[in-house]
């Protein structure tokens, strides 16, 4: 069996207040990546206003909100910008997400959990009155390719990056899927 992975793929990461499709997100990160690495120059990160996302009937979850005010400041830094700073409007922010994925035209759209990601981002650009600017095959599972390895493929080292800020999850979940799609294109030249 080849596996094919081929072409420029998205890896993507919402932060969010609610862990149900239809919650508030309140940052996206992406980043472009392919077989061989990720892509210089093709980050995209944005930081959306809760009060926008609240006023297109996105929901927060109270729990989901005490967990964030357990983080580390770090972590919290976008949303308390989300919430009382300078932000993106909910429309705007996926009008720019749409734009990037233009830009790009991944091969798939990786999110970190079939009902998660990729859920989330459809819910909110139905809310806004805009359409997903993927179509629904390039719907990719990160947490399912992961799985399906284990620890057979090393993890990368993500001690530099910040988690739970959706540009550096992006950017770890890339780094992975590249270290499985290099195993997987061996498996591709041994048959």
């Amino acid at each position: 069996m080849k596996f094919d992975i081929s072409g420029n793929h998205c890896s993507v990461d919402l932060e969010t207040l609610d862990l149900v499709p239809g919650g508030v997100i309140f940052s996206i990160g992406a980043i472009m990546f392919n077989v061989d690495g990720l892509l210089p120059g093709s980050a995209f990160s944005t930081i959306i206003s809760v009060k926008s996302c609240e006023g297109f009937g996105l929901t927060v979850d109270q729990e989901t909100l005490k967990w964030w005010e357990k983080q580390p400041d770090e972590a919290r830094k976008v949303l308390t910008t989300a919430r009382y700073g300078v932000a993106d409007l909910l429309q705007f922010a996926l009008g720019k997400f749409s734009h990037y994925l233009g830009q790009q035209d991944p091969a798939g759209i990786w999110g970190n959990g079939a009902s998660f990601d990729n859920a989330f981002l459809e819910v909110a650009y139905s809310k806004a009155g805009l359409p997903p600017p993927w179509n629904y095959k390039k719907n990719k599972c990160f947490r399912t390719l992961s799985a399906l390895v284990g620890d057979s493929v090393a993890k990368p080292d993500g001690d530099y990056l910040v988690k739970h800020n959706a540009l550096d999850d992006a950017k770890y979940q890339a780094y992975r899927a590249v270290s499985i799609f290099q195993e997987l294109r061996k498996i591709n030249e041994s048959q």
